[in-house]
């Protein structure tokens, strides 16, 4: 009894060998998160290392034997790129639509801010910021309706003509003349 079981485990030890082989094999294409060309290598590398020890370890008997695991090994190379290139394109194609939603949402970022800027160039803060809560809070039919108006107690009004401001604005620069203004009316 004990001869019969030793003699069956000698003859499916070359199998055993090559079934572990084989699923190494198809598992560095199946698993491991590299480029194609690098798992074609590794498969490539995994699969003639565990064919030449099964030829000199399993002791392979015959050309058949020796053919049939290098075409089960062939096959399951073949397997693991026919697994791995779609999971790769599909990965590739996943990670350009995610930068190029990343960029879209920076560009909309920085014209917002943009906008921002424009908006508070033109009016005081208070009735900007106001504008806004009031278009985010209003339907699109809604907006751009309403006046903003404020009541002021005790309010100077000052109209002022400064002499040469022509000559002075024909020989200032726009961020010289802004500059002066700002100067004059500060004081």
């Amino acid at each position: 009894f004990q001869i019969s079981i030793s003699v069956f485990f000698a003859e499916r030890r070359p199998l055993i060998g090559t079934s572990f082989t084989l699923a190494s094999t198809y598992l560095t294409y199946a698993l491991m998160p590299n480029r194609l060309k690098d798992a074609l290598l590794s498969g490539t590398i995994l699969a003639t290392v565990g064919a030449i020890l099964l030829v000199y370890v399993g002791r392979l008997n015959g050309e058949l034997e020796i053919g049939s695991c290098l075409l089960i090994l062939l096959c399951s190379n073949a397997a693991g790129v026919c697994t791995h290139y779609p999971r790769e394109v599909a990965q590739r194609k996943a990670f350009l639509e995610t930068r190029q939603c990343i960029e879209a949402r920076l560009k909309i970022q920085r014209e917002n801010q943009q906008q921002e800027r424009l908006l508070l160039s033109v009016l005081p803060r208070h009735v900007a910021m106001e504008m806004k809560a009031d278009i985010a809070g209003q339907r699109k039919e809604e907006q751009f309706h309403k006046i903003y108006i404020q009541k002021h107690e005790n309010v100077s009004i000052l109209f002022a003509d400064i002499c040469g401001f022509t000559t002075l604005s024909d020989q200032c620069t726009a961020e010289e003349l802004v500059r002066i203004l700002n100067e004059l009316f500060a004081r």
